[in-house]
């Protein structure tokens, strides 16, 4: 038995994976991660490489859409090479960079259309840019 799967963590982790695998039923099967739990803010800042080499940090206290959008970082590094991919931007955002850019349309788009609402024009690029990836 996997006793990980039965920690808050393990738990919210799999709710995520399962709204991903929801729209993309095959996506994760091409993005390799570990959970590590209680990973302090200050440490994840200087963990460069940790989603190249697929480790995701979340915290018992994360919500599912925090669990996504830090799904969706790894996604961006292994599928996509962590690259600015050129969202479109009819609509102005807030993001530190493309990487937070890519991973919070990512979350956006997954939560939008696991509850049937309307995709923007970035999250209908996002959305199909996997498609397009899941369908080379």
């Amino acid at each position: 038995m996997n006793l990980f799967s039965l920690t808050t963590v393990g738990i919210l982790d799999n709710v995520a994976r399962k709204r991903i695998a929801d729209i993309f039923p095959s996506l994760l099967d091409n993005v390799r991660y570990v959970v590590k739990d209680h990973l302090p803010y200050s440490i994840n800042e200087i963990a460069d490489g940790a989603y190249d080499n697929g480790i995701v940090y979340l915290h018992s206290r994360s919500i599912l859409e925090t669990a996504i959008h830090k799904i969706g970082h790894a996604i961006h590094y292994q599928l996509f090479n962590g690259e600015a991919l050129g969202f479109h931007a009819y609509e102005i955002r807030e993001f530190i960079n493309h990487k937070e850019q890519f991973a919070e349309i990512f979350t956006e788009m997954i939560m939008k259309k696991s509850q049937n609402k309307q995709l923007d024009i970035q999250e209908e690029q996002c959305f199909k840019m996997i498609l397009d990836y899941l369908s080379s």
